[in-house]
């Protein structure tokens, strides 16, 4: 510190001792050369009171700091303060500012008579009532018109539960028309697994309990466990007491005709039993009666000629119906067997299995109805098309 004291006494051209002599000049080093603490702590006390006077008071809101000594020796040697300087506190807060002349109001508080800007998208703008629209075709979730011929629908089309709506292989799953699924992929019905895989939708567990997404499963061998509404048992096998197996003989379990052989059926104690023979009683709920027998007035017979009374059309020869309304369309006394009908003949559609090969349309009996022609059902139209029906 001492060096510095000599160097400020040189360039000032002050005598090395502060205490001694005529009063300093109006300049007054900063540092002063000191011998001891309380020497130097008088010289910080008679530069304070030297500076403090020199102080322009000019800016009434200036602060005004009483000591202005920079603290040891991060005080640099040549400044001085003189008369004309004007002292800035380092942390004197700065002029105050008239806020009310900025206006800071947000963007949403504009004013009400400011015009309000259009910031639609153009694309969302509502089109030209004038302007013609381009044809998309048709819409592909779209039902069509019901009860009319449609040509069947491609891939990713809606097919409203009905697999015959969907053109060449594929199915409907979900309500699309999509490729038949493999093992464990999803499904409606079996026609929805892959052909020749021994596949079937399993819609219920083994215990019975309903699935909430159906999906492809192996077909059970013999012996494996199943579950009778799955139809899941492999071709030729039925499922009986939860077990896929042949077959009964006669005096086998079943709960169907059809978990019999070709020699018996399922009779009221649900076992299989040999069919009975023409002229036996027979039950008209339950008819046992052999292949091409009918129970007809609870007796195995032969089935009803044309013109013979009957009361459904499994009673009449095999080619016939039973005919409930007369050519007036007013309702038989007696219901009659009658030769199911030609393509081309007049019908009524309210017969069941009236015309032969075809189906009752517009009142006639028809086959293979072109694109946008009347249908039942898929089956009444042609290779390519299906029947949509009503919800």
């Amino acid at each position: 510190m001492r060096w510095v004291l000599v160097l400020a006494a040189l360039l000032t051209g002050c005598p090395a001792d502060p205490r001694g002599g005529e009063d300093p000049p109006d300049a007054w080093p900063l540092d002063a050369y000191g011998e001891d603490a309380e020497a130097e702590a008088d010289l910080d006390r008679g530069l304070d009171a030297r500076v403090t006077p020199m102080i322009d008071m000019a800016q009434p809101d200036m602060r005004v700091l009483p000591d202005l000594a920079l603290a040891g020796d991060m005080r640099p040697a040549d400044m001085t303060v003189t008369a004309d300087m004007r002292v800035m506190p380092p942390d004197m807060a700065p002029p105050m500012v008239d806020m009310a002349l900025l206006d800071m109001a947000p963007p949403d508080m504009a004013p009400p008579d400011m015009a309000i800007v259009d910031m639609t998208p153009p694309d969302m703008m509502a089109p030209d009532p004038d302007m013609a629209l381009p044809d998309m075709g048709p819409d592909p979730l779209a039902r069509p018109p019901v009860e009319r011929c449609a040509p069947a629908r491609p891939l990713g089309w809606a097919c409203f539960s009905d697999d015959r709506a969907c053109a060449g292989a594929l199915t409907c799953i979900a309500g699309l028309c999509a490729d038949q699924s493999e093992f464990e992929g999803p499904c409606d019905g079996n026609s929805d697994c892959r052909a020749g895989q021994q596949l079937f939708c399993a819609r219920y567990s083994n215990q019975g309990a309903n699935l909430e997404q159906p999906f492809c499963r192996q077909r059970g061998v013999v012996g494996e466990a199943c579950h009778r509404r799955n139809f899941g048992c492999d071709f030729g096998l039925v499922c009986v007491n939860d077990l896929c197996q042949e077959r009964s003989p006669v005096g086998g379990p079943c709960v169907t005709s059809g978990d019999c052989d070709n020699t018996s059926w399922c009779d009221v104690t649900a076992l299989c039993a040999p069919f009975i023979p023409l002229g036996d009683p027979c039950n008209p709920q339950a008819p046992g009666c052999e292949p091409g027998f009918a129970c007809t007035n609870e007796r195995c017979a032969e089935r009803a000629p044309p013109g013979d009374d009957c009361q459904h059309a499994g009673q009449c020869a095999v080619g016939q119906y039973c005919d409930r309304f007369d050519d007036t369309g007013d309702r038989r006394a007696e219901n009659v067997c009658t030769p199911r009908l030609q393509e081309g003949d007049p019908c009524d559609a309210r017969e069941t299995s009236v015309c032969s090969g075809s189906v009752c349309l517009e009142g006639l009996c028809a086959v293979d109805v072109p694109e946008e022609g009347a249908c039942q059902s898929s089956f009444d139209c042609e290779a390519g098309f299906w029947c949509p029906q009503a919800r």
